[in-house]
């Protein structure tokens, strides 16, 4: 194991002399955190996985700087959706690290403000063509919280032209469509995309508190 770690971490400082990862830091176990630099370490990146840029989201710049806690959180959260729960009842795994996309922003109308979800998770073989999954660590007030529920009705309803070349001919009111089924054309369930909520940090009378609190909250959203 310590010749593959030195291995690996050569191979960081590697790509670190090629502008393609930087480390802004460490963990609280001070393992010392990596992420892909900029658009060169994303297109790298993205070449390696065969995906195109709109998959890689961002590069979680600075998360480092305080031991990288919420990007730690949201990788564990991956980590859990993708190997399943410990528990002997849980449910299995499912998908791939390579189905998800972490830190991706997408501009809300007018272009000032921003929806930064902390990972999308895509996975049309079964049934699901995009979750979107915020990971609150419970330290932001559940008014803030809930606020990102909002952020994201906005999101849902905002609408764009068709690509489909079968609509070029038709009405403009019917050649517009919601942008999340242009970006993800695959999506036919009835309702907007779903959001999950992972919240972490927190024992279980308190993670019941705070998700009702939050949901009372979002209610409208």
């Amino acid at each position: 194991m310590a010749a593959s770690n030195k291995a690996i971490r050569q191979a960081l400082r590697d790509l670190a002399l090629h502008g393609l990862v930087a480390s802004d830091g460490n963990t609280r176990n001070r393992h010392k955190t990596w992420r892909l630099e900029g658009t060169a370490g994303l297109e790298a990146a993205g070449h390696v996985l065969s995906l195109p840029g709109s998959d890689m989201g961002g590069t979680a710049r600075g998360a480092g700087r305080s031991g990288a806690q919420h990007a730690m959180a949201g990788n564990e959260s991956i980590t859990a959706f993708v190997l399943g729960g410990p528990a002997p009842e849980a449910a299995g795994g499912v998908g791939t690290v390579t189905d998800w996309a972490t830190e991706a922003e997408v501009p809300l109308p007018g272009g000032r403000r921003k929806v930064r979800q902390d990972a999308a998770w895509q996975a049309p073989e079964i049934g699901v063509p995009v979750l979107m999954v915020e990971v609150d660590r419970s330290i932001m007030s559940p008014e803030r919280v809930a606020a990102k529920f909002t952020a994201y009705r906005e999101l849902f309803r905002t609408k764009v032209k068709s690509t489909d070349p079968a609509l070029a001919d038709g009405e403009l009111a019917d050649r517009t469509v919601h942008w999340w089924r242009r970006t993800w054309p695959g999506h036919t369930r009835p309702g907007y995309p779903p959001v999950a909520l992972v919240v972490t940090d927190v024992g279980p009378l308190a993670l019941a508190n705070r998700q009702q609190k939050v949901a009372d909250l979002a209610r409208d959203a």
